[in-house]
C-alpha cells in the first residue's frame, strides 16, 4: 500500500527504535515526504521503505579498518625542586 500513511508510533514500531528517533530523522530531513498534519506527523510506508533500503557497497568503497596511533614514548617527567629541609627549632 503505496498510499499509507503512518504515524510516529508505527513507523517506530517498524524501525524498532523510538519516537524521538523517528521525530529526529523527520526533522533533519532523513524521512522525506514526511508532513505535518495539524499537531502530528504523518510518514508515507514509501519513504519508509526508502529509508530501510541499503545500497550495495563494493570493496574499494569500504574505508581500510581502524589502525590505532603508534604510541608515543612517555614524556620525561618534569623534576620538582627539593623541599627545604625545616630549620631545627628548640621548642624545650
Amino acid at each position: 500500500m503505496a498510499d499509507e500513511l503512518l504515524t510516529v508510533p508505527e513507523v517506530a514500531e517498524r524501525l524498532r527504535c523510538t519516537r524521538k528517533t523517528v521525530h529526529s530523522l523527520i526533522l533533519s530531513g532523513r524521512l522525506p515526504g514526511a508532513m505535518r498534519l495539524d499537531r502530528v506527523f504523518r510518514v508515507p510506508a514509501a519513504a519508509l521503505d526508502a529509508l530501510v533500503v541499503v545500497p550495495a557497497v563494493s570493496v574499494q568503497d569500504v574505508p581500510p579498518p581502524w589502525v590505532p596511533p603508534a604510541k608515543r614514548p612517555p614524556a620525561a617527567k618534569a623534576k620538582r625542586p627539593r623541599r627545604r629541609a625545616r630549620a631545627a627549632t628548640s621548642s624545650r
